[in-house]
């Protein structure tokens, strides 16, 4: 029953561009790739870090006008955190890649080394980009070696023999491009409010009871789980008892649900949640309501039999960890921490479920139980259930706007 957290390999995903010609153009929190052009094929670079130890990723990056103080507009688009299938890094050996957050993406190997990126979630030798260690920074494209300066305050690739200068950079804003969680790489704070089809990877049990919480939200749930699951949503909390309430079609972020049913299997356990925002700021969630602490895990697995005062969900009831051993929590997973002024600590919570059956009338979206964090203020921009933006929605259709669904009525 726990998520994996390992980098695997991405199925194709679709990704459309649009030429960038102005920093104008360019909108707080959308997704830019700085490329180089060769006849229709677009290849990233990259740069040698500022701190002369590791080179940085400046071929993708997440803009935000409000970034630390830059001496140059176009230094914005150097500044902010790179996190993307559209750029993924092939492990060669023992070289891997990570993500700074606070800066660029950058290879965590020392520069004597060897190592590329590719410029696809599939891997083919015609978006390879290279770059290795020597008396100039060297960077592979598409069969030449070049190497990166800037010059008349912008950044140009040029030939080692200086024939044939590639000096076509071109900056492409992603219209539609579907993302990738990777708990090994890091989250990326910058992708908050980004929206679009979010790829993410976990194990579940068939027919048995999974606690289940992201930090986004998922859109008809049965499409994207299984039409055999059920999720419920905790609604109703006393001192013995938690009580669920199931769910009809959406699930929200930051919030406790517990899945059960046979799963659609996916390969490698990926699942993707159609048309959705990222929220997350790089931290667990947790929310106390009365003598309960709900902890939602998104980071790396915790040992719950550490914690004082825990419960896991096991064998539909939740039991205290105290005196047990190795009790992991992985990430999309929650527990809580229980405080009892009333005497001893029971150890054992049971579980109530309630189906729509039990009450048709009532919203099974709402509850007494809020979200796990307040959420900031949402996209404006109106999008189609591809995760693609819709300048004029059509009458009737089905669209979504600041994480909800609605039907255009003009």
């Amino acid at each position: 029953m726990s998520c994996k957290a390992q980098t695997t390999t991405y199925p194709q995903t679709p990704t459309t561009y649009e030429e960038v010609t102005s920093v104008d153009q360019m909108i707080d929190g959308e997704d830019y790739l700085i490329t180089y052009k060769k006849g229709k094929k677009y290849h990233a670079f990259i740069e040698r870090s500022k701190s002369e130890t590791n080179p940085n990723l400046i071929g993708y990056s997440y803009y935000n006008s409000k970034s630390e103080p830059v001496a140059q507009e176009k230094d914005k688009m150097f500044l902010v955190t790179g996190v993307s299938n559209i750029l993924t890094y092939k492990k060669d050996g023992d070289l891997s890649a990570f993500i700074d957050k606070k800066h660029h993406a950058y290879l965590a190997n020392s520069r004597a080394n060897d190592g590329y990126f590719i410029l696809s979630p599939i891997y083919t030798e015609a978006c390879k980009v290279s770059f290795k260690n020597g008396t100039d920074f060297q960077i592979m494209i598409d069969g030449k070696t070049l190497k990166l300066r800037q010059s008349g305050g912008e950044y140009k690739l040029y030939s080692i023999d200086n024939k044939n200068k590639p000096d076509n950079i071109t900056i492409l804003h992603i219209n539609y491009g579907e993302k990738y969680l990777d708990k090994i790489n890091g989250w990326g704070n910058n992708l908050y409010h980004t929206t679009g089809n979010l790829h993410f990877n976990c194990h579940f049990g068939d027919n048995t009871d999974n606690t289940f919480i992201a930090p986004f939200y998922i859109y008809d749930y049965k499409s994207v789980f299984g039409t055999q699951v059920t999720a419920y949503e905790l609604t109703t909390i006393n001192n013995e008892k938690l009580t669920f309430k199931e769910v009809e079609h959406d699930l929200k972020a930051d919030t406790p649900y517990i899945l059960t049913g046979t799963f659609t299997k996916k390969e490698q356990d990926w699942y993707v949640a159609p048309a959705t925002q990222l929220n997350y700021e790089g931290t667990d969630v947790s929310k106390r309501i009365g003598e309960y602490t709900f902890h939602g895990i998104y980071q790396q697995q915790v040992d719950a039999s550490k914690i004082a005062n825990s419960y896991i969900l096991y064998n539909n009831a939740f039991y205290a960890t105290a005196n047990k051993h190795n009790i992991t929590v992985a990430p999309y997973r929650w527990y809580f921490t229980k405080t009892n002024s009333q005497g001893a600590k029971p150890q054992k919570i049971a579980i109530g479920f309630e189906s729509l059956k039990d009450n048709p009338k009532q919203d099974s979206n709402t509850t007494a139980i809020e979200s796990i964090r307040q959420h900031r203020k949402a996209d404006t921009r109106i999008y189609d259930l591809q995760g693609r933006e819709v300048k004029k929605p059509l009458k009737g259709g089905l669209y979504i706007q600041r994480g909800k669904k609605f039907v255009a009525n003009q």
